[in-house]
């Protein structure tokens, strides 16, 4: 099957596209932070120690599917790849515990902040990531860009909960 250029019948394009969710022809990053939600939500019933080993065996699995996906496109950053998003989506959500509902809008209003604007850091290994060739390093940065702002997005959430601790 062939969807949008990228054949949906390695595993490694069904992990790097978050299932397909990355194929969507519009704002494929927005979807894939979505696409995260329903992970996000499941995982925070798992103890902290699951959550986090879960996560960083989905880093190391996504680097290597972005890594499979990029060579076969032959790109350094295709657009259907939203692993990264949902790591990134994820990592924000690990930072702060427990999310209610509001507290997962916010997130993902947050996440998506960073993500698109992309202050300096973010922006300055976003564009570092897609001058070098295609391999495992390169690959790392496509998903690096995404947990800054997913780290940044947990640390803002943080500060709301000091903050305005009924909120979240």
């Amino acid at each position: 099957m062939n969807l949008g250029g990228l054949k949906i019948l390695r595993p490694t394009d069904l992990i790097s596209t978050w299932f397909g969710v990355g194929l969507l022809p519009k704002a494929p990053g927005t979807f894939g932070t979505v696409g995260a939600i329903p992970l996000v939500y499941f995982m925070q019933d798992q103890t902290p120690t699951v959550q986090w080993l879960t996560w960083l065996l989905l880093l190391c699995l996504g680097t290597l599917c972005v890594r499979a996906t990029s060579t076969r496109l032959r790109s350094v950053d295709p657009q259907s790849v939203v692993i990264d998003e949902v790591l990134g989506f994820w990592l924000a959500a690990l930072m702060f515990g427990k999310l209610n509902s509001a507290g997962l809008i916010l997130a993902f209003i947050l996440f998506r902040a960073f993500d698109i604007l992309k202050p300096v850091p973010i922006r300055t290994l976003d564009r570092y990531g897609k001058k070098l060739l295609i391999g495992l390093f390169q690959s790392f940065l496509v998903i690096a860009d995404d947990l800054i702002a997913g780290f940044f997005s947990g640390l803002l959430l943080l500060l709301t909960r000091l903050f305005l601790p009924n909120l979240l």
